[in-house]
């Protein structure tokens, strides 16, 4: 079963926890954020610098901060949709438009990411912190920063003499490494497979590359590069990866299913039976066995 990467700690978009040693400075922090009263959080931050500079995680609470005042509002013309606030016409009464949130600044984005980096200077087998810069990158919608960021993550990892990661608070991951580390990967990559663009597949493309080179036994590289063989309707190439994920991990329901539905369309009966057989093994596949045994017939 694949690990799924949940950022639980986030109060943000791509908001770290904090976890400083300073004298109940993370505390009085974490509350003052959390009930918007960023000027006083902004009081005990300085303090906190002043009493312990060199402390990982004042940068992560100066990072927070920043993104905290980086959501900017926009405001549309089209009918407000489920939970969101109609802009009223007061002459009229008549709805208008919408307003919402519209992402973030940009230029607030890349100061808190540059903040977050000298908390890495500090601690760089964090990898929280590299994490957050990744998902930061997210937010300006910057492939080529999030890829260089978590190349330099592995990269730092292959090159740190068996050193291992820490996490929050200075801790062990949460999960082991292998697991940890590529689940958390291919959760980068879901926002490009489901753009539908191909700018957006060649960067999942590239994430699941990085996979492979560093993390060669696991299946996920594989999967996520069938994953863009499929998406640019490249069959037969995607069969071959899958193929690759499978000798790795036989294991996986969803790997079998991308297999089988392959096989149809390249009309490999033989394939397709024996992928059949392995699938309806799987209690959520049921349905879908059914109509894939229709499609055999059908071959």
């Amino acid at each position: 079963m694949r690990f799924a990467m949940v950022l639980s700690g986030l109060w943000l978009a791509c908001e770290l926890t904090s976890f400083g040693p300073g004298p109940g400075f993370r505390e009085k922090y974490q509350a003052l954020l959390r009930q918007g009263k960023n000027k006083e959080a902004k009081a005990i931050v300085a303090q906190w610098e002043k009493a312990q500079p060199r402390d990982p995680d004042l940068y992560v609470a100066k990072f927070n901060l920043i993104l905290s005042e980086a959501e900017v509002l926009t405001m549309s013309a089209r009918p407000a949709r489920g939970g969101e606030i109609g802009i009223q016409d007061p002459k009229t009464g008549k709805e208008v438009g919408i307003i919402g949130g519209g992402g973030y600044d940009p230029r607030k984005v890349q100061q808190a990411m540059d903040v977050l980096r000298k908390g890495l200077a500090l601690a760089p087998d964090r990898l929280d912190i590299r994490f957050g810069l990744a998902k930061a990158a997210e937010l300006e919608y910057d492939p080529t920063q999030q890829l260089a960021i978590l190349r330099d993550a592995l990269a730092w990892r292959a090159s740190a003499a068996g050193k291992p990661w820490r996490w929050r608070d200075g801790g062990a991951l949460p999960a082991p490494e292998a697991t940890f580390v590529t689940g958390s990967l291919e959760q980068y990559m879901v926002p490009y497979w489901q753009s539908g663009t191909p700018e957006g597949y060649r960067s999942g493309l590239a994430l699941a590359e990085l996979l492979i080179k560093y993390y060669p036994t696991s299946s996920l590289g594989y999967f996520n590069k069938g994953n863009y063989y499929a998406f640019t309707e490249k069959s037969a190439e995607a069969y071959k990866w899958f193929v690759e994920a499978d000798k790795r991990n036989p294991d996986d329901p969803q790997n079998i299913n991308n297999l089988l539905r392959i096989s149809l369309n390249l009309r490999n009966k033989t394939a397709a039976k024996g992928y059949l057989t392995r699938l309806g093994k799987y209690p959520d596949f049921k349905e879908a066995c059914q109509q894939y045994t229709v499609e055999l017939q059908k071959l």
